[in-house]
């Protein structure tokens, strides 16, 4: 009876301590990895898709994202009465990576007047990533005279 009792116990204890298991085996979870870099964009023009002829077209440099970026706007309006100047927008941008694209929906603001000891006029978004992953990307900057953006963006990418 001792040595049931012992192995009850054991059988117990190794279940207890052993980690769960899926019905589906042992398949590795989204690899998320905390991103930032410089982002240059400028107007497409003729190199824009058909569809989207008024895209932005630029690269990214940084920690763990190198890429291509293509922007397309879908609408904007006029910011609330309080913060004349400022327009919302709201659009798409692909990153395309060594490893693939990933596809964010954009919603940001831009001012529509250069900022008072800044590089140009104001320009901040959130991007939520819809293909290619999860997660979020925070981007801020300036537009000069020339439309050129310059931006940082930092966030959090997440793969399969």
């Amino acid at each position: 009876m001792r040595k049931a009792t012992t192995a009850t116990i054991f059988i117990l204890a190794a279940t207890v301590l052993l980690p769960p298991r899926s019905a589906t085996g042992d398949q590795p979870g989204p690899r998320c990895e905390t991103v930032s870099g410089k982002l240059e964009e400028d107007p497409g023009g003729a190199s824009c898709p058909t569809d989207h002829p008024n895209c932005f077209m630029g690269a990214i440099h940084g920690k763990k994202l190198e890429a291509t970026t293509l922007f397309y706007g879908e609408g904007s309006v006029a910011a609330p009465p309080a913060s004349p100047g400022w327009f919302a927008y709201s659009g798409v941008t692909t990153y395309t990576t060594e490893n693939g694209a990933i596809v964010t929906r954009e919603t940001g603001l831009v001012s529509n007047f250069t900022i008072p000891g800044a590089p140009g006029r104001a320009s901040l978004s959130m991007e939520v990533i819809t293909s290619g992953g999860t997660g979020y990307l925070f981007v801020n900057g300036f537009v000069d005279a020339n439309r050129h953006v310059t931006s940082q963006v930092s966030g959090t990418i997440c793969t399969p």
